[in-house]
């Protein structure tokens, strides 16, 4: 996903994804600045952590780094080939049963600037009072109310992921 990230958000390609985004970059607390540090973190201490590049990153000029970008006609997958003839593709699981905040997948997360307190508890997001996303339903949270881990399958994460209460009860059969 890191990779496929890099590939495509640079121009003329930055545009097309912005579109896709809404016209927005996402929020500087979930951006990073070193490839390194972001990669050895999705890679190895936590699958599911994965973050967006700063803004200005987007706008580099590396003509070399990607040569062709195509969508699948599902619109479900990418293929992003570069100047060395290598082929990345990367396909998303089926949405169609998406359910938002209702405690079931996801298609999208709620965005951070329209959701000022945690779903849940209410409390107010602050510097010091981070938002979290739960990975299933996309809900944000506080810390304390994503403290819950569960496998989501459609993320393919080699690990159990941050999810909300209701989530968590929900993939382990437990009743409201």
């Amino acid at each position: 996903m890191i990779v496929c990230s890099y590939l495509v958000r640079m121009e003329p390609f930055t545009q097309h994804f912005l579109r896709l985004q809404g016209g927005h970059f996402d929020l500087a607390d979930r951006m990073f600045h070193s490839i390194k540090e972001a990669w050895n973190s999705a890679s190895r201490h936590n699958m599911a952590d994965v973050k967006e590049l700063i803004p200005e990153f987007f706008y580099l000029p590396d003509p070399a780094a990607v040569t062709a970008v195509a969508a699948a006609r599902s619109g479900r997958g990418l293929a992003v080939g570069d100047a060395r003839g290598r082929i990345f593709r990367w396909s998303a699981p089926d949405m169609s049963s998406a359910a938002g905040a209702k405690g079931g997948p996801a298609d999208h997360w709620i965005r951070d600037d329209t959701a000022p307190f945690c779903t849940q508890c209410q409390v107010r997001f602050t510097a010091l009072e981070r938002r979290h996303h739960c990975r299933e339903c996309g809900a944000v949270f506080c810390g304390r109310c994503t403290r819950y881990e569960a496998p989501v399958s459609r993320l393919r994460a080699l690990r159990p992921v941050r999810v909300c209460q209701r989530c968590h009860d929900n993939i382990h059969g437990k009743k409201e």
